[in-house]
């Protein structure tokens, strides 16, 4: 499962999650199509739902890296 996958199943949207972990739309959308290593800086509030897995957040960044290549 890719970042933008991941993100979505666990908060229902991307506009969601940017809103918990406070950065903007644009923001979250460069994460999840350019740079998806930026979302790790926001890993202790991801953190606050209790759903997120941090093996499984690193896989999904992992996994949207290499679709890139």
């Amino acid at each position: 499962m890719n970042l933008k996958m991941y993100l979505q199943h666990h908060y229902g949207s991307l506009t969601a999650c940017a809103e918990a972990i406070e950065v903007s739309r644009g923001t979250l959308h460069n994460y999840v199509t350019k740079h998806p290593e930026g979302v790790l800086r926001h890993t202790s509030r991801l953190m606050k739902n209790e759903n997120i897995e941090p093996q499984e957040l690193v896989q999904a960044v992992e996994t949207t890296k290499n679709q890139a290549l």
